[in-house]
């Protein structure tokens, strides 16, 4: 470990044990419940948030004060559930990729009715008000005033009239202990902040007939000039795949986006105009039944839209709508019970909640995305290593090390950020890559930094090892980066803004995580199948490979901010880009690999696409004792191409092959197919001279086209394995 991450992590630790004194220590004065309970109790541990400690003027609640809490259930049969998690992400596994559904889950994970009658009837024996029960949430809604609460769960809440909070651990039944895993609404310190730098530019209200960004941007900024949705495809190497038809899962599949705010519908269809995308189709999923209104998170929610559209336009779009800051959990909650899309970006972050909420309240939610197939991607911050942290009315900068744990959480993808300084044509089009190793470390003095750092709540996954990666034992975070900067280059939405459409220059983590979201679509879209589980097992296997994955490294850069000491970018992980940043059609390529590098012979110079065939991956099993001689071999291009060309060429061979054997063929030199343009998928076909058919030799024979996945006309003829560096593509009879 060097020394700069041995002063992070001791500097974490004293705080966080300097912050759980304090909130043990206002009890003593607070006046703790005296009341002894009969029966055996057990208390929820790490339930004390920290924040509760900085209340100003507090003192012991008022008996009468309201509260609503609601008690989340436990999840049953965990140790199976994890075991299925594992053997989901197995090849080798009967349950690989064999995803449930939200029934399937909650029949054998889930709390039961018997569970929630039990909670439900100590509640009202203690003297609350059930006024639901909801076992798809996993919990128990129960009202009463602070007395009952204090009486009931032996705690000791304090306010100051406006907020308060628990300074001791809640006490529960311990028959009862087992069901419960967290109980909310015992503190109303906690925040939600949206990952989007503060310091956005804002462009003049837009006029009919102003000139295409793409071409000519409406507004220059001080900060420079930023890139369009054309850009960033250039910069990551996905124009090849939009060009090719790749571009995105179609419905009943979609992305899922939180949100807290409603969105003017109009701003999406400004900015698909202005910028030349295909129209969106988005959804509004009011998921805490009924809508926030139109608020200063308006412009995260066009943002979350429009970038992920930017780089899956055919992928539908659900934004789920929380009530308020509040209600962002019943946002993603929402998504995943409803179980529509095979994606879910959430750029946020809480600040001022307790470890219970992220292990007891969060987790269950991401366990089921996770079982069900989802992939979820959530923001690293805005706020390098610093964090948030809540203040008196809000989130704030953090004056020790903070990471935003909702993106800790192992099932979950947590996305970092980068700056870089583009290179622009004539005509302010990006003409720079992800190759030329222009990316550092996301830090802009004053603005923002990407977040990272060593998670407080949970544990190392298994998955999270690899070069750069230090020894410890907790999760470790970010896993992989994207552009976030505000001014190298920055992004640019539309959005609704004092009274206006108005184009608005972006940046922040908040932008790199729906656009790793988007980028899941277009995977999902060439592996054909919209649910492809957590992205983490995969990510982690091709950062072994390097490079050549089609993760590229960010080596500069760190996440020092607001005087709180951060990490340094460097080869393999690190704790402020993870692995780096995808070339989208290099990284594809490997996710179809399944992790596995390509064997390419040392002596071959193989140019960029170039995909070789080396001996052994044409088989051909032959029915009967005839000679078989493979004069040529042809390709044709199907409508669903990965690449727009390609030529091959091979020298015909003859092989005399033993009745019901399989015979390989090996092409000297091998067979070269090189592409330009970008993926696509190939078909091929085979003209061969004295294959048998029935019995009967045949003087020649065109086998039929062969595509991804499927099967060639052919009598007894049997393509494996072409090509290795597409390792999911298989040809069999």
């Amino acid at each position: 470990m060097t020394t700069k991450a041995k002063v992070n992590r001791a500097a974490k630790a004293k705080f966080y044990r300097a912050a759980l004194m304090l909130a043990v220590a206002i009890p003593t004065i607070a006046m703790i419940p005296a009341v002894a309970r009969a029966q055996s109790t057990v208390r929820l541990p790490h339930s004390v948030p920290s924040s509760a400690a900085a209340i100003p003027n507090a003192s012991a609640a008022s008996p009468s004060m309201p509260m609503e809490l609601v008690v989340r259930l436990a999840l049953r049969n965990t140790g199976a559930l994890e075991q299925l998690k594992r053997d989901q992400q197995d090849p080798s596994s009967p349950s690989y990729h064999q995803w449930l559904t939200p029934q399937q889950f909650n029949a054998r994970f889930g709390p039961t009715q018997a569970d929630a009658d039990a909670i439900a009837q100590w509640l009202r024996s203690s003297g609350f008000t059930v006024k639901k029960i909801d076992l798809a949430q996993h919990s128990v809604v129960a009202d009463a005033n602070a007395d009952v609460v204090s009486r009931a769960l032996d705690v000791a809440i304090v306010s100051n009239g406006t907020t308060f909070a628990n300074t001791t651990e809640p006490a529960v039944p311990a028959a009862l202990a087992p069901l419960i895993a967290d109980i909310q609404g015992l503190n109303n310190t906690f925040a939600v902040k949206p990952m989007l730098s503060n310091h956005l530019e804002f462009g003049p209200p837009l006029r009919e007939g102003q000139p295409d960004v793409t071409a000519s941007p409406d507004f220059k900024t001080s900060l420079g000039l930023g890139f369009s949705a054309s850009d960033l495809r250039t910069y990551y190497d996905e124009a090849g795949l939009i060009s090719g038809g790749i571009t995105g899962t179609k419905a009943p599949d979609c992305i899922a986006l939180a949100a807290t705010s409603d969105l003017h519908n109009n701003s999406i269809g400004a900015f698909t105009s202005k910028f030349g995308l295909p129209a969106a189709h988005l959804t509004k999923v009011f998921a805490s039944g009924g809508t926030p209104g139109f608020n200063s998170a308006e412009i995260e929610a066009a943002l979350d839209v429009e970038s992920s559209h930017a780089i899956a336009p055919s992928t539908p779009v659900r934004l789920y709508i929380g009530k308020g800051a509040n209600d962002l959990q019943d946002a993603f909650s929402r998504a995943v019970t409803d179980n529509t899309c095979g994606t879910l970006s959430i750029s946020f972050g809480y600040c001022g909640e307790p470890s219970s909420f992220f292990t007891g309240t969060l987790a269950p939610i991401f366990s089921q995305a996770a079982a069900q197939g989802q992939s979820v991607f959530v923001s690293s911050g805005d706020q390098g290593a610093a964090g948030i942290v809540a203040g008196t009315t809000s989130c704030v900068v953090g004056t020790s090390p903070n990471i935003n744990e909702l993106c800790a959480n192992p099932d979950v993808t947590c996305v970092g950020g980068t700056e870089f300084n583009p290179t622009y044509d004539s005509k302010n089009h990006d003409i720079s890559t992800v190759h030329d190793a222009l990316e550092s470390a996301w830090n802009e003095v004053g603005v923002g930094a990407t977040g990272g750092g060593e998670s407080v709540v949970f544990s190392r996954p298994s998955y999270q090892v690899g070069t750069g990666v230090p020894p410890g034992t907790m999760r470790l975070v970010p896993d992989v980066s994207m552009i976030a900067s505000l001014r190298m280059p920055g992004f640019y939405i539309v959005a609704f803004y004092k009274g206006a459409l108005r184009i608005v220059l972006v940046g922040g983590t908040s932008l790199s995580s729906p656009l790793w979201a988007g980028y899941s679509r277009i995977i999902a879209n060439v592996q054909n199948k919209a649910n492809l589980g957590p992205f983490n097992p995969m990510l982690y296997a091709l950062g072994a490979m390097g490079s050549s994955s089609g993760l590229i490294d960010v080596i500069s850069g760190d996440n020092s901010f607001n005087g709180v000491l951060g990490f340094s970018a460097g080869p393999g992980y690190d704790e402020t880009t993870g692995w780096g940043s995808p070339d989208m059609t290099e990284t594809l390529i490997s996710f179809l690999d399944g992790g596995s590098a390509a064997a390419t012979p040392a002596s071959l110079s193989v140019p960029k696409n170039t995909v070789i065939m080396d001996a052994g991956d044409l088989t051909i099993t032959n029915t009967s004792s005839s000679t078989l001689s493979v004069n040529s071999i042809t390709v044709a291009i199907s409508r669903s191409t990965i690449f727009k060309s390609v030529s091959l060429s091979s020298g015909g061979q003859t092989v005399t092959p033993k009745k019901n054997k399989t015979m390989v063929f090996t092409f000297s030199p091998p067979i070269s197919i090189a592409a330009s343009g970008g993926m696509a998928t190939f078909t091929l076909g085979a003209t061969m001279t004295g294959l048998a058919q029935a019995g009967t030799p045949s003087s020649t024979q065109t086998v039929g086209a062969v595509g991804v996945n499927g099967t060639e006309a052919g009598e007894g003829v049997t393509f494996e394995g072409l090509p290795t560096s597409l390792g999911t593509i298989t040809l069999t009879h």
